[in-house]
């Protein structure tokens, strides 16, 4: 844990919990994340391939036991067509296994109305209760 906290920035985390979790419910997302276990990360932040990101992670374990966490939202929906995320999009678009075929436009309108779940929107799930944090706020 402490190794994996260095990774971040500063070193910080925040732990939440769905409020009325069962024990039922708690076996079946821990079934789940291990059967994710291993799973390459996904750059291109998509459902539909074997490759997993963060908080895809979190949010297919607790889908299994039938818990929704935060929110979908469309990748273009998030304010990525400017600054650094713009050319990165860009620079990863041409490896998206989702691309094939297509044409640069074509690739990125698809990659900006991917779907995709951030750790910012499972943090401000409503039905969530943080139960660790070492951010200043």
């Amino acid at each position: 844990m402490r190794e994996w906290r260095q990774r971040g920035k500063f070193a910080r985390i925040a732990v939440y919990r769905p409020k009325g979790l069962t024990a039922g419910q708690t076996r079946q997302v821990f079934t789940e994340a291990r059967r994710l276990y291993g799973r390459p990360y996904d750059v291109y932040f998509s459902f539909e391939n074997r490759a997993i990101y963060c908080s895809e992670l979190a949010y297919l374990a607790y889908d299994a036991a039938g818990i929704e966490l935060g929110e979908r939202q469309r990748i273009g929906d998030l304010g990525v067509l400017k600054g650094p995320a713009k050319d990165l999009i860009a620079k990863r678009a041409a490896g998206d296994p989702e691309c094939r075929g297509l044409d640069r436009e074509a690739c990125i309108a698809r990659v900006l109305a991917r779907e995709l779940v951030t750790p910012v929107s499972i943090a401000r799930d409503r039905n969530l209760k943080k139960v660790y944090s070492n951010y200043p706020i």
